[in-house]
């Protein structure tokens, strides 16, 4: 197994320096659409009790259930209850849309063009070029959680801490 993934490190810092641009494009166009749209909720929650009660009412219509879900049922709506709701549906597909394009990229894309057959000429394990792939996908998603938690953070909505809500 230990042979398998030989040189695994040299193919993630080749897909690392090769998907930079991509990812960091990415990343920015997440982190402003999540920031942005947690700072409309609490701005439509920061406007009253009758802004946020529409917005639950919205919500709560058989149709915005089928795209989001059921909101959750509780006595009090805040911010990070509205938020939890609709926007991490938005989280997950946005997300979706960065992760695939770049996987089909890492492996296809190198198969392909011939890099992969190029590669494995050297002195290359057989699984390093889908354990590099892999490996890049995690260190992106765990940077875009990172920075999801910052920017959530700075936007200090209603009803959460650093504990959760």
């Amino acid at each position: 197994m230990r042979h398998s993934n030989r040189n695994a490190g040299y193919l993630l810092r080749a897909n690392l320096k090769q998907n930079l641009k991509f990812s960091l494009i990415w990343l920015v166009i997440l982190i402003m659409m999540i920031a942005s749209g947690a700072g409309k909720l609490e701005a439509a929650f920061a406007g009253g009790a009758s802004g946020s009660k529409e917005i639950v009412k919205m919500l709560r219509a058989p149709g915005m259930a089928a795209m989001f879900g059921a909101m959750p049922k509780v006595d009090t709506y805040n911010t990070a209850i509205v938020f939890a709701g609709v926007m991490v549906v938005f989280m997950i597909i946005l997300q979706a849309l960065w992760v695939m394009p770049l996987m089909i990229r890492n492996t296809r894309g190198q198969e392909e063009s011939g890099l992969l057959e190029m590669v494995r000429a050297r002195n290359v394990g057989r699984t390093a070029a889908i354990t590099a792939a892999s490996l890049e996908l995690l260190i992106d998603s765990a940077i875009m959680g990172i920075l999801y938690f910052v920017s959530l953070a700075a936007v200090n909505m209603g009803g959460t801490d650093l504990y959760g809500d």
